[in-house]
């Protein structure tokens, strides 16, 4: 947990792929087809996934490739390499007050890259 005066901060990394309408956790291999459910205390959420903490930003990165690695590709007449999948790489932030019992704060952020989105360079180009 990183730290300053005031708070204690737990930083943890979640990372899914979309593809086929299925979604796969693409930090567990293997995990797939998870279920979306509608949590009271965090709102909608995704069964099954894994949230990782983490402690520095190359430790994020690290993740982030780890997934990558096991993200959908295939090859197409524009690109090589293209993504055919969706994917969104969460940041989850809270933070906790050690003046104050119990008050806590949760800030997500979320990163989210759309299949064929690379396409988008070619209709500016024309």
């Amino acid at each position: 947990m990183n730290q300053d005066v005031e708070h204690l901060y737990k930083i943890k990394i979640s990372y899914l792929e979309i593809y086929n309408e299925s979604i796969n956790d693409l930090l567990v291999p293997g995990s797939h087809n998870l279920k979306i459910k509608d949590d009271k205390e965090y709102g909608v959420k995704v069964v099954g996934l894994k949230s990782q903490q983490v402690w520095t930003f190359e430790q994020a990165l690290i993740l982030m490739n780890y997934g990558e690695e096991h993200r959908v590709y295939k090859e197409t007449s524009i690109h090589e390499h293209s993504s055919r999948s969706h994917t969104i790489f969460r940041i989850n932030i809270e933070s906790n007050s050690k003046n104050k019992q119990g008050l806590k704060k949760t800030s997500m952020l979320n990163l989210i890259d759309l299949a064929g989105s690379e396409r988008l360079n070619e209709f500016e180009h024309k």
